[in-house]
């Protein structure tokens, strides 16, 4: 892999708590996005923040170019994860791990889909989206008097795919380990949840070089749904690829 288009998923948490060393750092109930380029919606950014707070010193949580998460500290520290659904969240497995200077999610984030390739928007990379007007019109037979009552509008993306590998659509009926469609959508896409869209990371499967994740667009959320139905074999009973294209909106940000 190389260039590829990332899609950032969010969740509305409860108050969490990750302790490290013997102290509880406090990350604070709310809407987040996995990574944002808005500190106090970024999951990550918020969390390194509170892990500062809590116990001095420095700490970064950074993507890997294999779209794994590291947690980085000026000094050797353990993790305990006291509340796992924020482990979850991240990729992690596990009670904890022992005191060291990084640590690694073991996981790709259920929030985060790579489908490894460039997505193909339906307008220029440059812009958000098109717009789509709320308007009732009414005209006479030969058109000499027209009526347009305009309520509003709003911005409209589909980004689409020709050929994704298997691999990064769906693994099997057991699939809930993230880096699949599969998990994004029973994750994220199907309740609507908002999303951010980086149009280019450079990633690379086999390499835990960090990734520079930045560029953020959106918010988008689903606009209609496709009810699970997004699977489409390109072969006849073979799995080399298949397409897909997502029909997004652009909400309102989180408050």
């Amino acid at each position: 892999m190389a260039a590829s288009t990332w899609l950032l998923g969010s969740r509305t948490i409860p108050a969490s708590v990750v302790t490290v060393g013997a102290t509880a750092c406090n990350l604070a109930a709310g809407p987040y996005y996995l990574h944002s380029g808005t500190a106090a919606l970024s999951m990550i950014t918020s969390l390194a923040t509170a892990i500062v707070a809590g116990v001095g010193g420095t700490c970064t949580i950074q993507f890997q170019r294999d779209r794994k998460l590291r947690i980085t500290f000026n000094t050797s520290r353990a993790i305990t994860w006291t509340s796992t659904d924020l482990r979850d969240l991240l990729g992690f497995e596990g009670a904890g791990s022992s005191s060291a200077t990084t640590h690694t999610a073991t996981l790709v984030s259920p929030l985060l889909w790579s489908p490894g390739y460039l997505a193909t928007p339906a307008t220029i990379y440059e812009v958000d989206g098109y717009t789509v007007n709320h308007q009732s019109v009414f005209k006479s037979d030969d058109g000499s008097q027209i009526y347009c009552d305009h309520y509003g509008d709003e911005t409209h993306q589909d980004l689409s795919w020709t050929h994704i590998v298997p691999a990064r659509m769906r693994v099997d009926d057991g699939d809930d380990q993230g880096g699949t469609f599969h998990t994004f959508y029973q994750e994220v896409l199907r309740y609507r949840r908002r999303i951010l869209w980086v149009a280019s990371v450079d990633e690379s499967d086999a390499s835990t070089d960090i990734a520079t994740v930045s560029s953020f667009r959106g918010p988008y959320a689903m606009r209609e749904d496709f009810s699970g139905n997004w699977y489409r074999r390109n072969v006849p009973y073979a799995e080399v690829s298949s397409p897909l294209e997502l029909p997004l909106m652009m909400p309102a940000e989180y408050a």
